[in-house]
């Protein structure tokens, strides 16, 4: 009977193990469950703001982009209105040299049916009839 007793005590001692065990399995698989799930929540949540700070870079980009071109449109136009200021002003001061230089070659003294004219540093000539000038000699007075 001793025999008897000790088996049934150790089959019901495996017995309890065995559920215990099934218990322990049970509860780690639980347990691995809830983490994956707040693992999956973690990463759903990383995922939401990465993308949110990649679209707020993207707009931050586009407006420093369109920054940058109305700058650049700035000072080209100043730059093709300062060209342009200085270009008028060279011109002005081109005609301003060449009236001056006109109107000193314009001087003429009608001679012997020859025009006479008076050059920009006061040599004095005539149209020939080839269509040259001939200066004319200048003569010292004493």
């Amino acid at each position: 009977m001793k025999k008897i007793v000790s088996i049934a005590l150790a089959l019901s001692l495996i017995l309890t193990l065995g559920s215990a065990q099934a218990q322990t399995k049970a509860s780690l698989k639980k347990k691995a469950s809830t983490e994956t799930a707040v693992a999956k929540k973690d990463a759903s949540s990383a995922k939401t703001t990465a993308t949110k700070k990649a679209k707020k870079v993207k707009s931050d980009a586009k407006v420093t982009t369109a920054s940058a071109k109305k700058t650049a449109k700035t000072k080209t136009a100043s730059a093709k209105q300062d060209a342009e200021a200085k270009a008028s002003k060279t011109a002005s001061s081109a005609k301003s040299k060449a009236s001056k230089t006109k109107s000193a070659s314009e001087k003429t003294v009608t001679t012997a049916g020859k025009t006479v004219q008076t050059g920009p540093k006061g040599g004095k000539y005539y149209i020939n009839k080839n269509g040259n000038k001939t200066y004319l000699s200048s003569q010292k007075k004493n």
